[in-house]
């Protein structure tokens, strides 16, 4: 897992904040290549088979009435 500490940040500091993906690197890349390394990802894990057997549909109740 990750070992760096969570930050807090307003919505207009994370809309400054730059990204680490190289997505040079990721459009140069087959899907089969991109799947594995997902794969591989220690901090992604593939979520188990039966992970949606259990889902309760629902709506959304709005916050702003």
């Amino acid at each position: 897992m990750n070992e760096e500490p969570i930050t807090r940040v307003t919505r207009e500091q994370w809309a400054k904040l730059k990204g680490k993906t190289d997505w040079e690197k990721v459009k140069g890349m087959s899907e089969a290549e991109i799947a594995k390394n997902a794969l591989e990802d220690p901090d992604n894990p593939p979520l188990p088979a039966d992970f949606f057997d259990e889902v309760v549909e629902c709506t959304p109740v709005s916050l702003n009435p």
